[in-house]
């Protein structure tokens, strides 16, 4: 993060919802990712809500706490093209899920609702499948899964085992998101009019960066 953005987010409210949404879930808000985990004080999770519905993209309430509250957003459309690839469906299968679901995105996620529920409270190990979810480039998740999480050959926004200087550029673009749209927030724009801004905003490093993103290897799993 650039120094002047450093000072912008220090004279901010930095539990201002804005900028945690910013913080957060900058790739997501600008396109570049599909999916994202957002955590929230449980008093501005109706704000959230609204938003997301109002902008036309989905969420799962993943678990919730007497003070905050954990949310999947997703962008429903491509989420649905992502896990409906054969590779995919086969780590889900692999990972406990009906072979014949993959359709059903709401029936998906209710399974993994109700593992990382078992693993929030300690009665279930982790859903390594969390970064299928995430929409996390599948030679990255087959490579997680394949090494228990390590011997990643670096780490951003995931452990990356593959196309490492993509990847590493693709981050870049990550945090040139974040920086873009704090400056946006600083500048006076709600987040509403930021996520109308780049839903409506069809480049073509975007449409790029977002194929990357989604990419499918044809490695074996």
């Amino acid at each position: 993060m650039s120094q002047d953005i450093f000072e912008i987010i220090k004279s901010m409210d930095s539990n201002r919802f804005e900028i945690q949404f910013a913080l957060q879930c900058s790739p997501f808000i600008t396109g570049l990712k599909i999916s994202n985990l957002f955590v929230i004080s449980i008093s501005q999770h109706s704000k959230l809500e609204y938003i997301l519905t109002v902008s036309g993209y989905s969420f799962e309430k993943l678990y919730d706490t007497k003070n905050k509250v954990i949310y999947l957003l997703y962008d429903k459309k491509k989420l649905k093209e992502y896990l409906k690839k054969d590779i995919v469906r086969k780590i889900l299968y692999r990972l406990g899920y009906p072979y014949h679901i993959h359709k059903d995105i709401g029936k998906l996620l209710d399974i993994f609702k109700q593992k990382y529920v078992g693993y929030m409270e300690r009665k279930c190990e982790f859903p390594h499948e969390m970064g299928i979810f995430l929409g996390y480039p599948v030679e990255d998740v087959v490579g997680y899964l394949k090494n228990n999480g390590e011997n990643s050959a670096c780490v951003g926004y995931w452990k990356v085992y593959k196309n490492v200087e993509e990847k590493q550029k693709l981050f870049k673009e990550f945090e040139y998101a974040k920086e873009s749209v704090i400056r946006y927030l600083a500048q006076g724009m709600n987040i509403l009019d930021v996520m109308k801004h780049y839903s409506c905003k069809d480049t073509f490093l975007s449409f790029n960066l977002i194929k990357k993103v989604s990419h499918f290897s044809a490695a074996e799993t």
